[in-house]
């Protein structure tokens, strides 16, 4: 994990983006995924975009879901069905 966040957290850099305060939380998320050998799943790509050479970054939106009330997130379908 640590090897993974090094990764991470020197294409940050490397991009020229500064990775501190709330964008620390999202270099774990990044590890984390890296390190699992896992897609990244979020909302929010541009986030992420500078580590597009890492791992696999997956933007999903959310729909709305009236049993819930709310709105929920669903991953894309894959390919296998």
């Amino acid at each position: 994990m640590a090897r993974a966040y090094g990764r991470v957290y020197a294409a940050t850099a490397a991009a020229g983006r500064k990775p501190r305060g709330r964008r620390t939380f999202d270099l774990l998320i990044a590890a984390t995924a890296l390190a699992a050998g896992l897609p990244l799943y979020t909302r929010n790509s541009a986030d992420f975009s500078e580590l597009g050479g890492l791992l696999e970054i997956i933007q999903v939106e959310p729909v709305a879901d009236p049993s819930v009330g709310r709105e929920v997130i669903e991953p894309p379908q894959s390919k296998d069905g």
